[in-house]
C-alpha cells in the first residue's frame, strides 16, 4: 500500500549488485583522475567556443573510467551468474 516502506524493495536485491552500483556511482563522482584533471586545468586556456568540446571530453573521460570499473566488476564476478 501507499504506507509501505519504499526501501523494502531493496531487501530483494543481491547485496553484490548494490555494492557494484555504489562503486560505479563513486567512480562517476570521483575527481581523482589525471585525464579529467588535465582537461579541467586546460579549460580556462581554450577559446570560449571550445568550452563545450572540453566539457564533452571531460564527460567522456569520466564515463570511460566508469566503464572500465564496470568491466573489472564483471570479470571479478565471472560474468557467469544468472538471476
Amino acid at each position: 500500500g501507499p504506507t509501505s516502506n519504499p526501501l523494502a524493495a531493496l531487501g530483494d536485491l543481491d547485496p553484490r549488485v548494490l555494492q557494484a552500483g555504489m562503486r560505479l556511482l563513486s567512480e562517476l563522482g570521483s575527481t581523482d583522475d589525471r585525464k579529467t584533471a588535465l582537461l579541467t586545468a586546460l579549460r580556462p586556456f581554450v577559446k570560449e567556443e571550445r568550452f563545450a568540446k572540453v566539457d564533452r571530453a571531460i564527460q567522456v573521460a569520466k564515463l570511460s573510467r566508469v566503464i572500465r570499473v564496470a568491466f573489472q566488476l564483471f570479470k571479478e564476478g565471472g560474468g557467469q551468474e544468472h538471476v
